[in-house]
């Protein structure tokens, strides 16, 4: 010990540091005691371990039986080299170094989880914040579509309803025009239909149906202003289409009317008018070309044009066939008449009581037997062909009714018309008949309706006779719809 004390001091240049050294020894005991006192708090949160193997070997240490009071240990042994050779220690270096241990590691592990956990949370927060906005945006959107649906549907209900208000309203006054046409003495379809059926059970009437008289006017003449204007007068006898059991075709006929007006009633005297039918069709609109205007070119004057035929009037129409009233030797002979009204016009105008067609009227028809030749410069050249059915029944007589109504189905076949007393038709057909005939006719009754109400109901019928003929004025086939209203000439 004292060769080492000397070697020490020889090496620090002859200074004695055993005080040094002794408080060197000091502090680290000092330390050793602080290390003591730290080390039981650090490792508090730790079950076992290392810190308690620390402190075993440390009792181990301090109960050791070698170690006596007032003696160094041998671990102090070791501090005390390790001290000299390092030198002195300064504790207050040794304190402003935390020292880490498991435990702060472990809070700080958990610290950041738990700021890990808060930002996952507040992720998820401002992530369902988002959704809710979208949502929410989505919601507004879908109640905007909603809304706009709702406002377009409303419109659409909105015009919807003013058009069923106003086809409501049209019909409405169309029903109130059709109960003022029925009060005034129009008949409606229904009496129509009624009032047909029970002409075709009747059995005197073996035909009805409608008729039409028309006008054709004289070759380059456009606007006919009287009978000298006119080239000749038509009448189309258009039946009602039932089913003839023995299958023959319901065919409407042309008469052509030789003095180009109808015979005249009256009390005396009756003259006879003579006619012939000019052509037959099943369907009317075969009948046109008869009808419609035509140009002929000639030698000496070029082109020359002739009008289409004008309408003057038209309603419905019956023959009605019944026993003769004379006495004779033949009590199965029959008289044929051929009965008509007028749907338009109304009263006839100034063009029809120049063809003396009046609002009805009565003419006895006959058909003449082609056997029989014509006076000079009278009748046809080319004769009907009937039948033997038909040309039998004719017999020996000149003259015979026109029962059955199927003679007027033949070309050239010639017919008188003696035009009947002024009782009007009553008078040769009964009352019956005659009332039909009215009803059918009433149909475009329009004397005590209201001006407006007049003029929808004459078109009306008007479209309707102009249906029947399959013409239209426009189509230049027939003319004549202010002559067949007003009953003026064109």
């Amino acid at each position: 010990m004292v060769a080492t004390r000397s070697k020490t001091r020889t090496s620090t240049g002859g200074e004695d540091v055993q005080p040094k050294i002794d408080d060197a020894l000091e502090h680290v005991q000092t330390g050793q005691k602080r290390q003591a006192s730290k080390a039981p708090k650090a490792n508090a949160g730790k079950a076992g371990g290392k810190g308690a193997k620390k402190r075993k070997t440390g009792d181990a240490a301090d109960s050791s039986p070698d170690a006596k009071d007032g003696e160094p240990s041998h671990s102090d042994e070791v501090a005390d080299k390790s001290h000299a050779t390092a030198g002195p220690v300064d504790d207050s270096a040794r304190e402003e170094v935390p020292e880490k241990n498991d435990g702060d590691a472990q809070m700080n592990v958990d610290e950041k989880e738990v700021v890990a956990d808060h930002e996952k949370r507040d992720d998820k927060v401002e992530e369902n914040a988002s959704e809710k906005v979208e949502k929410v945006a989505e919601h507004e959107n879908q109640n905007h579509k909603s809304t706009a649906a709702v406002e377009k549907d409303e419109t659409k209900d909105e015009s919807g309803a003013a058009k069923e208000t106003e086809s409501h309203v049209e019909n409405n006054e169309n029903k109130e025009v059709a109960d003022k046409t029925n009060a005034t003495g129009a008949a409606d379809a229904q009496e129509v239909q009624h009032a047909e059926k029970k002409l075709a059970k009747n059995d005197n009437v073996i035909e009805y149906g409608r008729i039409h008289f028309l006008y054709k006017p004289k070759v380059e003449v456009e606007h006919p202003a009287s009978v000298d204007d006119v080239q000749r007068l038509h009448i189309i006898l258009q039946p009602h289409k039932e089913e003839d059991p023995s299958g023959k075709p319901v065919l409407s006929r042309m008469l052509h009317v030789g003095r180009k007006v109808l015979p005249s009633a009256g009390k005396g005297r009756r003259q006879p008018f003579w006619a012939f039918v000019s052509a037959v069709a099943e369907d009317v609109s075969e009948l046109h070309d008869a009808l419609k205007e035509s140009k002929n070119e000639t030698k000496t004057k070029g082109i020359r044009t002739t009008g289409s035929d004008r309408l003057v009037a038209s309603g419905p129409y019956c023959i009605v066939s019944q026993t003769a009233n004379e006495t004779g030797s033949n009590p199965e002979r029959r008289t044929s008449f051929l009965c008509y009204t007028t749907t338009l016009p109304q009263e006839p105008g100034e063009v029809q009581k120049a063809f003396n067609i009046a609002s009805e009227g009565s003419f006895t028809l006959s058909v003449k037997n082609p056997k029989y030749g014509d006076p000079p410069q009278a009748g046809l050249k080319n004769k009907a062909e009937f039948p033997e059915e038909l040309q039998s029944q004719m017999g020996d007589l000149r003259w015979h009714a026109a029962d059955p109504a199927s003679y007027l189905d033949y070309p050239n076949a010639e017919i008188l018309l003696i035009a009947s007393h002024t009782d009007g038709i009553t008078h040769d057909v009964g009352e019956e008949i005659a009332h039909e005939l009215e009803t059918i006719a009433d149909e475009g009754n329009v004397m005590d309706a209201v001006e407006e109400d007049m003029h929808k109901i004459e078109e009306k019928v008007e479209r309707s006779i102009y249906d029947m003929l399959k013409a239209r004025g426009g189509e230049k086939v027939i003319e004549g719809e202010q002559s067949l209203i007003d009953g003026t000439w064109l």
